[in-house]
């Protein structure tokens, strides 16, 4: 009887440990199963603000297109004069002849070096030299001129030197002032 009694112990022990390791397996299958829909819920929750954002971005975005269409014609001169501030890189004629009329208004006599493109911190950029003859207060105005100008330019280097014109009408020379100007302007 001994021996039976230890086999059903035995036997009833076995039977508790395999349900215990059952029951340990159902536990650890369940934690996982619950752990992954968690993290599946946290990225889904995720996904679902980020796409509100998105969302609410473009309706903001819209908002302001309907907003900026609607003024666009408040807005309509000052992006023309922006348009026209920077020199053309295919066609810098008008900007040739702007120099010229404005140092004709003030009675210089100009001379343009020829025109270099460069790309500076991503702008495009024209270098140019200026060589003018004139009055000191006509080379002044000239100046003048072309910084209160359309065109979006920036005077690196000006030297002035004056000399006597001997070549004036009158038997005596004047003192006339020549300027070599370094400038730079903004290209599209």
């Amino acid at each position: 009887m001994e021996t039976r009694a230890k086999n059903i112990f035995n036997t009833r022990k076995r039977g508790f440990i395999v349900w215990i390791v059952f029951a340990l397996l159902i536990f650890i299958s369940l934690f996982f199963l619950i752990w992954f829909s968690f993290t599946k819920i946290k990225d889904g929750s995720k996904d679902l603000f980020s796409e509100r954002t998105k969302i609410a971005l473009l309706k903001k975005q819209t908002i302001d297109i309907e907003d900026f269409k609607n003024k666009y014609g408040d807005y309509a001169t000052n992006l023309q004069k922006i348009d026209q501030a920077f020199v053309d890189p295919n066609n810098p004629l008008k900007f040739i002849e702007f120099l010229e009329q404005s140092a004709g208004k003030v009675s210089v006599d100009l001379k343009i070096s020829p025109l270099s493109f460069s790309e500076e911190n991503g702008l495009k950029v024209l270098s140019l030299q200026l060589n003018s003859t004139g009055n000191f207060s006509d080379t002044l105005n000239f100046l003048e001129k072309i910084e209160k100008g359309p065109y979006l330019i920036y005077v690196q280097k000006i030297i002035l030197s004056e000399f006597r014109d001997s070549k004036s009408s009158t038997k005596t020379s004047t003192k006339k002032t020549q300027a070599n100007i370094s400038i730079k302007v903004q290209a599209s």
